[in-house]
């Protein structure tokens, strides 16, 4: 039994308790099971619970490796490490390393790491290989190749059921999943799908208000006798678009999706709300702060040495500026020998001569040493006593600079002189509070982001209603 994402290993507990309260009932048999279990986890702090886990679990060497199962040579996955059972919830959305979508064939590389987990279970599964993995609805729909890695799925494997759970199983409960079960070996013929619905009375899944595996009875109860009914429904191979798995329960009731699909705008509009009053009282800074000695901008900043390096240095970063600071991206191509880039150093304090008059300053990020292709971008070191992103907040909130753009009546906007700039006046609470509202401040900018998620997800929800109401 092999699960590949396997985080804290509670996939394996179980199925180890199973197999020992139906499987094991000698000496052999539960060393049998000592050497049949296996895991691999990326991050460390889950891989070393699942560890923990295992032996808590009477497992005496847990099989448990530290890797990146994305990493796995695929091409060199044989007989021998090919396993009779996979369970799996593996990440979504979650970002690849590097290079790693090249590991897969090239009809099946991508940057979604559920989709390259589904073909990598694939090479992993011996003939007659049983697996049950939990993937969201973005990985049973869509087309390219998504579609081809759902064409492969079904042409090697027989995926006999999909168990389609409520959006608030998992925590975000943002992804709407699916359990699918499948056996490798002979090709999809009819696929039967079971709506799992959420107890009487209970909108959402919470922390509190967990899915209990006593649910999941009259599933247990179909699973052998199966037949059509308000829950569950069975769908041809032939009937698939495009192998879309994405099949909606028939018999469903419209009015009560619609219903489901209010309440989660209402949800959804009650979180949109919480993030705004949030964002206001983050944005709120302390009233103490209005006794706090200021100190100009230009006594904190110290005008580094600019260094130059010719245009054969291997680490070159462009920085361009802008009002929420540096932005970074690599250069696309090669350049003139004769081009300089100068060097600049993480967590300088850096404006644009040529830009000013847009406000374009910013600080190199703190995990970031790099050059910058132009002179005209002069950088400055920061005085310990102040956090460098303490000052691009204060100029972000206090728009100072911009009284400082002299506009002249039919004229172009004029730059900001660096004097002016340095002149202004900037409180200097102690490290501790700085750090303090630098995180508050930093908080926000997520919120905002939450807010503009929010927002699309109202919309889709309620065009999704116009859809189901008017057959669009």
């Amino acid at each position: 039994v092999l699960d590949p994402a396997a985080g804290t290993g509670g996939f394996l507990t179980a199925a180890i308790d199973h197999i020992r309260d139906k499987y094991v009932n000698t000496v052999n048999d539960e060393h049998i099971v000592q050497s049949s279990v296996e895991g691999w986890e990326l991050k460390p702090v889950a891989y070393v619970l699942g560890i923990t886990n295992l032996i808590l679990h009477g497992i005496d060497v847990p099989n448990y490796e530290y890797v990146d199962s994305l990493k796995k040579e695929y091409s060199s996955i044989g007989p021998k490490n090919q396993v009779d059972v996979i369970l799996a919830n593996p990440p979504f959305g979650a970002s690849i390393a590097d290079g790693v979508d090249t590991n897969f064939p090239s009809s099946y590389r991508c940057k979604e790491s559920a989709d390259l987990f589904v073909i990598l279970m694939l090479k992993l599964l011996k003939p007659g290989g049983r697996c049950a993995i939990v993937l969201p609805d973005g990985s049973i729909t869509g087309d390219g190749v998504k579609a081809r890695i759902r064409e492969k799925l079904l042409t090697d494997c027989n995926l006999h059921t999909i168990i389609r759970l409520p959006q608030s199983t998992f925590f975000p409960a943002t992804v709407s999943t699916n359990i699918l079960f499948f056996e490798k070996g002979c090709p999809t013929k009819e696929i039967w799908y079971y709506e799992h619905k959420l107890p009487k009375g209970q909108k959402a899944y919470s922390k509190t208000k967990s899915i209990k595996f006593s649910e999941f009875t009259p599933i247990v109860d179909w699973w052998n006798e199966r037949t059509e009914s308000d829950l569950s429904w069975k769908v041809n191979i032939k009937d698939l678009k495009k192998f879309d798995l994405d099949i909606k329960n028939p018999i469903q009731d419209t009015s009560e999706e619609i219903l489901s699909v209010t309440d989660t705008i209402s949800s959804l509009n009650f979180s949109f709300s919480k993030i705004k009053n949030t964002l206001i009282n983050l944005h709120e800074i302390p009233s103490s702060l209005q006794d706090v000695d200021k100190v100009k901008l230009g006594d904190i900043l110290t005008e580094s040495k600019v260094e130059a390096i010719d245009s054969s240095a291997d680490k070159r970063i462009r920085v361009l500026l802008g009002m929420r600071g540096v932005v970074q991206r690599p250069i696309m191509k090669e350049t003139s020998g004769a081009t300089k880039y100068f060097v600049r150093r993480k967590e300088q304090f850096i404006y644009g001569k040529q830009n000013m008059h847009k406000g374009a300053f910013g600080i190199v990020p703190e995990n970031l040493d790099g050059y910058s292709s132009s002179s005209d971008l002069p950088a400055f070191d920061v005085d310990k006593s102040c956090l460098p992103e303490w000052i691009i907040y204060f100029l972000r909130q206090n728009n100072f600079y911009l009284s400082l753009v002299d506009i002249a009546k039919g004229a172009a906007t004029k730059r900001i002189q660096p004097k002016a700039l340095f002149e202004i006046d900037i409180p200097l609470p102690n490290l501790d509070t700085q750090i303090s509202l630098v995180n508050h401040f930093r908080k926000c900018d997520k919120l905002k982001e939450e807010i503009v998620i929010s927002e699309s997800k109202s919309e889709m929800l309620i065009q999704s209603v116009l859809n189901e109401v008017f057959n669009c």
